[in-house]
């Protein structure tokens, strides 16, 4: 189970680094070979578009928001997204 997740932070390391468009799906199939049901980013920050972008241009849903999630360098605090992606068809019948 350890070396499945380091595949996956591996995975998610290089999604952060800038996606492939061939590669674009293949951290959640991994997932889903592993086990997983699904990917969940616990805290994005709402100011960071960058990051905003891609995680939704990698498939992933914002599920939620936490208001005043996360205290800045300046001392204030912002929100923090959460996002989703399934690694299985939820669709098909178990």
């Amino acid at each position: 189970r350890a070396r499945g997740q380091r595949e996956l932070r591996r995975g998610l390391e290089r999604a952060r680094a800038g996606p492939r468009p061939r590669a674009r799906g293949g951290l959640a199939r991994a997932a889903a070979r592993k086990g997983f049901r699904g990917l969940q980013l616990n805290a994005v920050v709402a100011s960071n578009a960058a990051a905003v972008h891609l995680y939704e241009d990698l498939g992933f849903t914002r599920v939620g928001t936490v208001p005043g999630g996360f205290a800045n360098f300046m001392g204030g605090y912002e929100d923090i997204h959460i996002y989703y992606r399934d690694c299985v068809d939820t669709r098909r019948p178990c």
